[in-house]
């Protein structure tokens, strides 16, 4: 079994790591949207009680106004959460079939993408002469027999050839066999 060089660990290091990291910022874009729409929603309400009190709502100046009204101040520190499970480790990164074959230290394998490359540009011709032709090859096994013409007959009524073969087959349709002028 093959392992993967540095480079190549540490490059999958960082895809993981980016992928972490690109997972986490959506979910803070997703928790700080929901918290902006429940603060508008919450806004709205006050809104609309003051109007129902006969209440004109002002804004506030925009110095009172404080960054993010949810957040209050960090409390203290919680205590030493309990040791999570060990993480899985790789065993070997092959490329097999065209695809990233991943191994795990649990035993378990996955298919992580394409691992060819572009197509690269056309090589530079060979230098001095051909070589010579090389020898025949075998002669080949003979073929099965084609299928003859029993006969051809120019059938007056439709003006078509009707064509018979050895082998019992009939086309009556095999093109015209009558000549008409202006046709």
């Amino acid at each position: 079994m093959r392992l993967p060089d540095r480079r190549g660990v540490a490059q999958w290091a960082g895809i993981l790591a980016a992928l972490a990291l690109v997972a986490w910022a959506m979910w803070a874009v997703e928790r700080q949207a929901a918290r902006v729409d429940a603060l508008a929603a919450a806004l709205e309400a006050e809104q609309a009680a003051a109007e129902d009190r006969g209440e004109t709502p002002v804004a506030p100046a925009p110095d009172d106004i404080i960054d993010d009204p949810a957040v209050g101040p960090a409390g203290p520190a919680g205590p030493p959460g309990t040791d999570g499970d060990d993480g899985r480790g790789l065993v070997d990164v092959e490329c097999r079939d065209g695809e990233w074959l991943v191994s795990y230290t649990d035993g378990s394998t996955a298919l992580a993408g394409d691992c060819t490359g572009d197509e690269g540009p056309q090589g530079v011709p060979g230098v001095g002469q051909p070589g010579p032709a090389g020898p025949s090859g075998p002669p080949g096994a003979s073929g099965d027999d084609g299928r003859g013409i029993d006969s051809i007959e120019c059938v007056a009524e439709t003006g078509r050839w009707r064509v018979t073969y050895d082998d019992g087959d009939v086309v009556d349709d095999a093109g015209p066999c009558v000549w008409t002028p202006g046709r």
